[in-house]
């Protein structure tokens, strides 16, 4: 903790107000006021005329004069008087204009706040690169379909699972073969979509990929049962010409 007295000319026109004084820095005190041998002298004062010591926590100003040449909060000291200096306080001594300050050293910083301040701006770093992607890289992943590439696979499964289901009831193929087939399809299908409402937001990537291709490998084969013909035709049973024979051989005899 140190003491700053700045001293200014004495003088009532505007550029004695504007003018800067001339500032002391004092480590102790007490400190003296008044002539050129003081701790601090007061411009064209011969003797002592105040002296600044400290009590407990206070800072007391003390008028060594008769004269009445020291003033402080609007009263003017005499020999003997004591008042309580407060930092920032303005005080006249012999017609100048003095200013008392106390400036405190500065306490080391602890490591907790020295944690809390990188911390600090860590976090404004972050959000800084954050904003950054934001405004620049997410527009462009957006426009080529990559940041949300899992969640279109997810729906491309579910409308092509519904589609095909639809596909699969419109199928009017008269041939047995197909048709069961078919039915076979719809229930492997409707296993596959309760199983897809169940998991569709935990399924992995690798999932996802080997479901489309499950289901671009059943596309086919409905394709290809739409208008198949699996039971093929037999030929006709020639019965009655073994009769034949017999008749003509027992007419031969």
């Amino acid at each position: 903790m140190s003491v700053q007295l700045t001293i200014h000319q004495s003088g009532s026109a505007r550029e004695d107000f504007f003018k800067p004084g001339i500032r002391y820095e004092f480590e102790q005190v007490p400190i003296l006021l008044g002539g050129k041998s003081a701790q601090c002298p007061i411009p064209d004062v011969e003797a002592d005329l105040a002296q600044i010591s400290r009590e407990k926590n206070d800072f007391i100003l003390e008028c060594l004069t008769n004269e009445p040449v020291v003033e402080v909060q609007g009263k003017t000291l005499r020999l003997g008087d004591k008042l309580v200096l407060n930092s920032g306080e303005r005080m006249t001594i012999n017609s100048c204009p003095t200013n008392f300050y106390v400036s405190f050293g500065k306490s080391p910083v602890s490591w907790q706040s020295r944690a809390l301040a990188w911390l600090a701006k860590i976090g404004i770093a972050i959000v800084m690169l954050i904003q950054l992607f934001c405004i620049f890289l997410l527009p462009k992943l957006l426009n080529r379909g990559e940041f949300w590439s899992g969640q279109q696979m997810r729906l491309n499964i579910i409308s092509r699972t519904d589609q095909l289901r639809k596909d699969m009831q419109s199928i009017d193929n008269p041939d047995p073969i197909a048709k069961m087939l078919l039915q076979a399809y719809q229930r492997d299908l409707m296993t596959r979509t309760t199983y897809l409402r169940a998991h569709s937001e935990n399924l992995t990537r690798p999932q996802r990929k080997k479901m489309q291709q499950s289901l671009g490998e059943v596309e086919e084969q409905v394709r290809f049962l739409q208008k198949a013909q699996l039971n093929a035709t037999l030929p006709a049973l020639q019965i009655d010409r073994p009769i034949v024979d017999i008749i003509e051989k027992v007419e031969y005899e």
